[in-house]
């Protein structure tokens, strides 16, 4: 999984598309009905094998990102978690995962 600012979103998708096109990305964003055509029709296990979404949706539909254990969890800005007590950090604590990558550019 990777979650980014909502801005970077495309830019993550077209990446996953020219270095790694085997791979199959679902972007999980949108309004409540696309988030919920995603979570039904294409979030099961075996039809993805990256999701990438904002880190406000990962906040709002974490229960169905928790039904997964993530072998990788990249976290774009990972300023935003900086604060352990911040929603968005305790969030991502939550998420089983094997290991996880942090990537900001700025200062921890």
């Amino acid at each position: 999984m990777v979650v980014a600012p909502k801005s970077t979103l495309g830019n993550w998708m077209n990446e996953i598309k020219r270095f790694c096109p085997v791979l199959r990305a679902v972007k999980f964003l949108g309004n409540p009905d696309e988030g919920s055509y995603i979570c039904e029709e294409l979030l099961f296990a075996g039809k993805f094998d990256v999701c990438v979404t904002s880190f406000e949706m990962a906040i709002k539909e974490k229960s169905a990102l928790r039904r997964f254990s993530w072998r990788y969890i990249i976290i774009d800005e990972a300023y935003r978690i900086k604060n352990e007590n911040s929603l968005p950090s305790k969030t991502m604590r939550l998420y089983s995962t094997n290991y996880q990558l942090l990537i900001t550019g700025t200062p921890l």
